[in-house]
């Protein structure tokens, strides 16, 4: 999915298992009427429609090391065969292909990447450059503007441009220096710099220069052979602990044919603990089994990135190893955490099998008789509303789904916001986000509306329906109107979560009354970047309305050129996706690649387009 959104080329799909009841907690596009029909042919018509200029295809017959080798990337999903793995692994790396293995069990999951030999990182952390005023001059120091310290330090790189000098002295263009020492906030001394007294004049700026960075890889069996290979984890968790666990888990699924652990035999967990006796091996050992969806968006997630990384070249890599523990959402009794009893009748064949193996049958009763009020319905509110839909929020007697997003969906959202296609273009966010959320769950209730949250709507959210709220979701996108629902969560004592996020940087807050801090204790740093539903819907300032013109330029000419691409590429294949797609989605691509290929492209023609756009986005109602 994350893939397909991003815009890969190709992206081939492998899988020979069928849907199991425990697939569906992680599964959007099955339900029950698909237990028993093979995962591709679920999944993968799904997949074709989010991007018609990806090549989405379906791997069939023996997975040999030669069709692995025919791709630049390949992603082990799931995969227990570990003493397949590792002769796969090296055919992989001496084709110089890139490989990321990924594990989503139960409530613990883990990443392993290698990407070869040497993998260059151009750029390692994938932000702007930061850059200085200079103003002063003298001999290897230079001082620089007071507004913002230094954030270079000794032997960062960078350039110096824009200075003005007396004449006869004069800076390398292409030169850059390095940092010998930092002598205050404001203050470096410059390696290879020896600018005479007197002879700066004024301006300059210090740019930093970012530096390639070479990361050496371990194959596989390198990796497996090392007692404490290189491995990181998120905060809470013990990488060693869930690494001994996963090697346990492995060691017994190579004995037994590459079957998982069931939850229901006892000499199976008591022959996991032989291996490694812990409580991390224990939990794996029952949940094994289990999709739980919360966990599987996330490694996923984190999956997808690493291609990226992978791809680029940019930002640094998981090396090797990752581990995460989700050991803290299971139930707790005292103070220790415990796997719930093995879910039995309906609830086990029940797309909440998973689910209710992880929190219980009582907690999941609680989780449907949530009522939910989501704020905004753009890139996080989608994935949060599909959570919903898997986890059954607003599915039970007493439970609903309320979303609200005042915004229409732009053609540029198609690329992050996967519950929309081309032909909801125009059509309210909410409105078409809680159409899709039916339809992956049709038990959960959503009601859509299509207002701002603030105080001129204060007699549609009025105290009656803040009071029946169980919990408040925000996915919004700037400051004021976060504050605004925080001081209602605080005025009426509710749960908030509130999320967003800025590029490759994200953040989650939990509001809970009495416990924790809420949302406007701290005030936030100005922001720098301009979200995607201000750009489109509310612009008011010029920055605004050129980045809207850049936005909009991409989808006019870009998009449908990457289109006439993809057809002069490949036109059966095209054809063949074509005759897949929804009969509207369809007729809009068609309309689109005519436009291009048989479009009026002389001078006059061009002029009176151009004058007819101008006057649909800039005049009339």
């Amino acid at each position: 999915l994350n893939l397909v959104l991003t815009g890969m080329g190709s992206v081939g799909v492998y899988d020979t298992r069928e849907v199991t009841w425990w697939d569906l907690g992680g599964m959007f596009w099955g339900g029950e009427k698909d237990v028993g029909k093979r995962r591709v042919d679920v999944v993968v018509p799904h997949l074709t429609e989010l991007n018609t200029n990806c090549n989405v295809h379906v791997v069939e017959g023996a997975l040999s090391t030669d069709k692995l080798c025919a791709y630049n990337i390949v992603i082990f999903c799931n995969s227990t065969a570990l003493p397949s793995l590792t002769p796969v692994n090296e055919a992989l790396r001496a084709a110089g292909v890139r490989m990321i293995w990924a594990e989503s069990r139960g409530v613990m999951g883990m990443i392993f990447t290698d990407y070869g030999p040497t993998h260059t990182v151009h750029d390692p952390s994938g932000t702007t450059p930061p850059t200085h005023v200079i103003v002063s001059m003298v001999g290897a120091i230079i001082t620089v503007d007071d507004e913002e310290p230094l954030t270079f330090g000794p032997g960062d790189i960078f350039s110096i441009t824009a200075v003005e000098t007396q004449p006869g002295y004069e800076l390398p263009p292409t030169a850059v220096y390095k940092v010998l020492k930092k002598l205050s906030q404001y203050e470096i001394e410059v390696e290879g710099l020896d600018c005479p007294p007197g002879c700066y004049i004024r301006g300059g700026y210090l740019s930093e220069v970012k530096q390639p960075v070479t990361v050496n890889f371990s194959s596989l069996e390198d990796c497996l052979q090392q007692d404490c290979p290189p491995m990181s984890s998120d905060m809470m968790s013990d990488p060693a602990e869930l690494h001994a666990a996963f090697a346990a888990l492995h060691t017994w699924s190579a004995k037994h044919e590459g079957s998982l652990p069931s939850m229901t035999d006892p000499s199976h967990l008591s022959e996991m603990l032989e291996l490694n006796n812990t409580d991390a091996t224990s939990v794996l050992c029952k949940l094994c089994e289990v999709t739980f969806n919360p966990l599987v968006c996330f490694i996923g997630g984190i999956a997808a990135q690493e291609v990226l990384k992978a791809c680029t070249g940019k930002y640094m890599p998981i090396c090797q190893y990752y581990y995460y523990d989700g050991r803290h959402a299971l139930p707790y009794v005292g103070d220790s955490s415990v796997v719930p009893p093995h879910p039995t009748g309906k609830v086990l064949a029940s797309r909440y099998a998973s689910l209710a193996a992880v929190v219980g049958d009582e907690n999941m009763a609680r989780i449907h008789n949530l009522n939910t009020f989501m704020v905004g319905c753009g890139a996080l509110g989608c994935e949060l509303l599909k959570n919903f839909a898997l986890l059954g929020v607003g599915s039970g007697k007493k439970g609903f789904v309320t979303v609200t997003d005042p915004d229409n969906i732009e053609r540029s959202n198609l690329s992050r916001q996967f519950l929309f296609r081309n032909h909801h273009v125009g059509e309210f966010k909410c409105k078409v986000a809680a159409e899709q959320a039916k339809k992956m769950n049709p038990s959960i209730k959503v009601m859509q509306k299509t207002v701002k949250v603030c105080e001129e709507t204060e007699s549609t959210f009025n105290q009656r329906f803040w009071a029946k709220q169980d919990q408040i979701i925000t996915a919004l996108d700037n400051v004021k109107a976060r504050l605004y629902v925080d001081a209602k969560c605080v005025q009426f004592r509710k749960n908030m979560v509130d999320s967003g996020t800025l590029g490759t940087e994200a953040h989650v807050q939990v509001v809970l009354p009495k416990l924790t801090e809420n949302y406007g204790a701290q005030q936030d740093p100005q922001e720098k970047s301009i979200p995607q539903c201000t750009l489109h819907f509310f612009p008011n300032t010029i920055e605004h309305t050129i980045a809207f013109a850049r936005d909009w330029f991409g989808g006019v000419f870009e998009a449908p050129e990457g289109m006439v691409a993809a057809l002069r590429a490949d036109a059966d294949r095209y054809y063949t996706k074509l005759q897949a797609m929804p009969e509207d989605v369809r007729e809009a691509e068609l309309e689109t690649l005519h436009s291009v290929i048989c479009g009026e492209r002389d001078y006059a023609s061009c002029v009176l387009w151009a004058r007819g756009v101008f006057h649909g986005l800039f005049t009339g109602p």
